[in-house]
């Protein structure tokens, strides 16, 4: 699928986000995320995922978060260069 950007979405427009944007592949974002950063915000960013489903029992599922949300938050700030 092709992603999408666009300021005006009219759902976001009427929450009071001066601009929008859609994604459906991280790809899209990815080239996208400078210009996102630099809009005047706030800016509205919907981001469509295919969720992994499990049919296991809870108990008997993989864990699947292996890092605290710190430490989450901290290698996404790495990753994009930002330094708080």
């Amino acid at each position: 699928m092709a992603s999408r950007m666009w300021c005006g979405c009219p759902t976001a427009k009427r929450t009071g986000y001066p601009a929008a944007c859609t994604y459906d592949n991280l790809e899209g974002f990815a080239i996208n995320i400078e210009r996102i950063l630099a809009m005047t915000g706030p800016v509205f960013v919907a981001l469509k995922v295919v969720p992994e489903i499990q049919n296991a029992p809870i108990g008997g599922r993989k864990p699947w978060m292996t890092r605290s949300r710190a430490q989450v938050i901290e290698d996404l700030q790495k990753e994009l260069g930002l330094r708080i």
